[in-house]
């Protein structure tokens, strides 16, 4: 019986002891970290706030390029966009080159007074564009003419950091 007192007794005293280390240690916690929930609160907000802002400022702009979707995060596509392929879930670069398919074998005089076009095959031509120059909107005006069948945005899928 004494001896089951005596196991008792250092059960409880370990048991305090125990207890109020991990007091300490919550209170050591405490106060490394002066801001409250409220401070907590504050600055999340301020995250998100800026990450939407962020967000905004982005323009995501999607186009089709022979079927499959194109985006992009730029307000224009020139030649050096990055953009990401949905289809193949691949990044590329676009390289300012425009192919064209047309539907009879002779190249329309309205295209070609109009671009420097380059004859590939009996119906191809590819189209360089400028270092500046609005793809998409070369890409619509291609779309346009009555005579061309396809056109494609060249894109490039080497490995980005290669091409760079």
């Amino acid at each position: 019986m004494n001896q089951t007192i005596k196991i008792q007794a250092l059960t409880l005293a370990l048991v305090l002891v125990s207890g109020c280390q991990k007091n300490e240690i919550s209170e050591q916690n405490t106060a490394q970290q002066p801001t409250t929930s409220s401070q907590k609160e504050q600055v999340l907000v301020k995250d998100v706030k800026k990450a939407v802002e962020i967000n905004k400022q982005k323009t995501t702009n999607a186009f089709s390029n022979n079927g499959e979707k194109i985006t992009f995060d730029a307000p224009n596509l020139v030649k050096g966009t990055e953009v990401f392929n949905h289809a193949m879930q691949e990044r590329g670069i676009a390289t300012g080159a425009i192919y064209l398919t047309l539907k009879e074998n002779s190249l329309p005089i309205e295209l070609s007074s109009q671009y420097t076009l380059k004859k590939m095959t009996n119906k191809n031509y590819r189209y360089i564009a400028d270092k500046n120059t609005d793809l998409l909107k070369v890409q619509n005006a291609f779309k346009q003419n009555a005579n061309v069948d396809v056109v494609e945005i060249k894109i490039d899928y080497s490995p980005i950091k290669e091409v760079m």
